[in-house]
């Protein structure tokens, strides 16, 4: 279920108030204005969980962003305790005593989402995931949809009770969770308020600050690809879209295209397999049963 939420110039947002509210929610996601109390919030619902015990998952979309780990948790430092990266295991996130640095509690887990299989064997139990910019891509190539159900089934086997809360500062209509989740497990919250640098004149720069979706959904321009077919993998039809050997973006995958049944074998699920999808919109209905040709891919080839 997706809500609106307006804000007033003096008042922020609370995540505990619909924790309440919600509580048959499990998956809270959270986009829109900047500098509302999104991150604040989550961190003060944090700083409670940890002080009960309990463990959570940093998730970034590159493993670069996983660094940021202990300056996101920063909040819970003080003269006394530090935040520290890998000291009880390579992806901890521990709360250590900067004169003793055998005095660690853990804090947590980070985790790059392209390594979910190696989460998988880990067994790792966790009780909340913070997913964190989960709109902003990297260079590396990463399949968001199918490691994001992978990792939820993981995580919910140790723990049928854990909370996930995936938080943007949107530019764009992303609808990765209204597309790949029932609408009755997760609450999305678009948030806005009016920008609060009362020195910006540019009406986009106000508009982005609010919580505006300012970018409409860009897609690959297919005037000079030939649609091949489709390739059905689930009751899901992926079509395939070929610009010919001198074309950067060679093949393209589309939701829509010429109803022309294509057989599943190593060619197609090669092209599959590393073509481009047409926009975002298309990506979140595809990747899930991308990934599973993927993995059969693989299985074929090593």
């Amino acid at each position: 279920m997706k809500i609106d939420v307006y804000l007033k110039d003096d008042e922020y947002f609370y995540v505990q108030d619909y924790l309440k509210k919600y509580k048959q929610y499990g998956i809270f996601v959270l986009t829109g204005a900047r500098g509302c109390g999104k991150t604040q919030s989550i961190c003060e619902e944090i700083r409670k969980m940890f002080q009960d015990g309990k463990v959570g998952l940093y998730v970034r979309n590159t493993q670069k962003a996983c660094t940021s780990a202990r300056s996101y948790f920063s909040f819970l430092s003080n003269e006394s305790y530090s935040v520290q990266l890998g000291k009880l295991g390579a992806s901890s996130i521990t709360l250590t005593n900067v004169e003793d640095k055998d005095d660690s509690r853990l804090i947590g887990y980070s985790l790059y989402l392209g390594d979910v299989e190696n989460f998988k064997s880990s067994r790792k139990k966790v009780d909340y995931i913070v997913y964190e910019e989960f709109s902003t891509f990297g260079a590396q190539r990463l399949n968001r949809a199918f490691n994001l159900i992978e990792l939820l089934e993981t995580v919910r086997q140790q723990n049928p009770n854990f909370q996930l809360f995936a938080i943007a500062n949107n530019l764009f209509d992303d609808d990765l969770f209204s597309v790949n989740f029932s609408e009755d497990t997760f609450l999305h919250i678009q948030l806005h308020k009016k920008a609060q640098l009362s020195n910006v004149k540019n009406k986009s720069v106000q508009s982005y600050l609010s919580g505006d979706i300012l970018v409409p959904s860009i897609s690959y321009n297919l005037t000079h690809h030939t649609c091949m077919g489709f390739v059905e993998v689930a009751e899901t039809k992926i079509y395939l879209y070929d610009g010919g050997i001198n074309n950067f973006y060679r093949y393209i995958l589309s939701t829509t295209g010429i109803n022309k049944a294509l057989r599943l074998d190593a060619v197609t699920a090669g092209i599959i397999r590393n073509a481009y999808y047409r926009n975002v919109k298309d990506r979140n209905r595809l990747e899930f049963v991308c990934g599973l040709v993927e993995i059969a891919y693989k299985r074929l080839s090593t």
